[in-house]
């Protein structure tokens, strides 16, 4: 170690200074590393700059792991209910499944960049759908094939379809079914006509990472709320999880 501190009541090293007040430097290994048994193996506070920051040149910024059930290698919170407890510039991938209370996605409102913002939820369903649609003129023997792409039927499974005429009545039914990553749509010909397919997901991640859609809740979250204080009337005494 370069720098070695130990206490058994207070802190073990401590440093002042305009630019660092510590600074580790290590070729192989951490330039700084912590352990600790019952709080932070690292602790950084800041009045006007960032708690803790890390900057890599060739591997990742910042590393969190952690090996305990229902416990997070990242946890953020931010108590200013006009801050985030996290905020990306940038792609995020998610290498799993992103659960969440709601979701929507924000912009620069379209007519008043400037001034105000356009705000759309997400669209939700208890199965892992896809949703595709487009327009269509049916022929003069009333008739029109949907190409779709090559890798349509590899990827859903339980088609559902929704067919609209636009512009005047016309009947509308599918006359062949999705095969080959093509379907028909018959009707009055020379009808235009609104169509939607929408599929469950079937490739091999979502096969075996079904959402599931009703659970109990665990031990350490039984008789609380996810977000108590949106609730007007909170159950109370509530011991076992209603049945159908």
């Amino acid at each position: 170690y370069g720098v070695l501190g130990e206490s058994s009541a207070h802190v073990g090293v401590f440093g002042s200074g305009p630019d660092g007040g510590v600074v580790g430097e290590g070729t192989n290994g951490p330039g700084v590393s912590g352990t600790s048994t019952n709080g932070a193996g690292v602790s950084g506070t800041s009045t006007n700059g960032a708690g803790v920051s890390g900057t890599s040149t060739n591997e990742d910024g910042l590393y969190g792991a952690a090996s305990a059930v229902g416990k997070s290698g990242v946890f953020a919170v931010n108590n200013n209910p006009l801050g985030w407890a996290g905020y990306f510039t940038g792609n995020v991938h998610v290498n799993g499944t992103l659960s969440k209370l709601a979701g929507a996605f924000t912009i620069d409102h379209p007519l008043a960049p400037l001034t105000r913002t356009l705000s759309h939820s997400f669209v939700e369903s208890p199965d892992m759908k896809n949703l595709y649609d487009g327009t269509v003129t049916l022929d003069e023997l009333g008739g029109a094939w949907v190409d779709l792409p090559a890798w349509f039927e590899a990827l859903n499974a339980e088609l559902r379809y929704q067919l609209t005429p636009i512009g005047a009545w016309s009947p509308a039914w599918i006359g062949e079914p999705v095969r080959d990553h093509r379907f028909q749509i018959r009707g009055r010909p020379g009808a235009l006509i609104s169509w939607q397919v929408t599929g469950t997901r079937q490739d091999v991640w979502a096969r075996h990472h079904r959402i599931e859609v009703e659970a109990d809740k665990p031990l350490s979250q039984r008789g609380t709320s996810l977000h108590p204080a949106e609730w007007e009337d909170l159950p109370e005494g509530e011991t076992e999880p209603p049945t159908d």
